[in-house]
């Protein structure tokens, strides 16, 4: 098996998103296409709602103000990670319904 560098997905494959990397497995004809939707869906709307929980602390003056700063920055590397995330899914949610079109 070869590994290829790109932007686009091929055709038929299983997207994983980690760490900053798409991972794109060949399935051949093997991929239910609304089972693969659905799930990175739900993986989005899980970053979505932790990163709603975070952005409602760290705009929450109270919180900012009276917990420790190593706190609050850790805060804000977490919601830039989850911020990241989301876009890497929300790109491998668009590959899937473009390879499924």
């Amino acid at each position: 098996a070869a590994i290829n560098y790109g932007n686009e997905a091929p055709k038929f494959t299983v997207q994983i998103v980690a760490g900053g990397v798409t991972l794109c497995i060949p399935m051949g004809e093997l991929i239910d296409f609304a089972a693969e939707k659905a799930r990175i869906e739900k993986a989005l709307g899980k970053i979505e709602a932790d990163a709603a929980k975070i952005e409602s602390k760290l705009g929450n003056a109270a919180f900012v103000a009276n917990a420790r700063e190593d706190v609050v920055l850790a805060e804000r590397a977490r919601l830039a990670e989850l911020l990241e995330q989301k876009a890497q899914t929300e790109a491998a949610l668009a590959r899937i319904l473009a390879a499924a079109a």
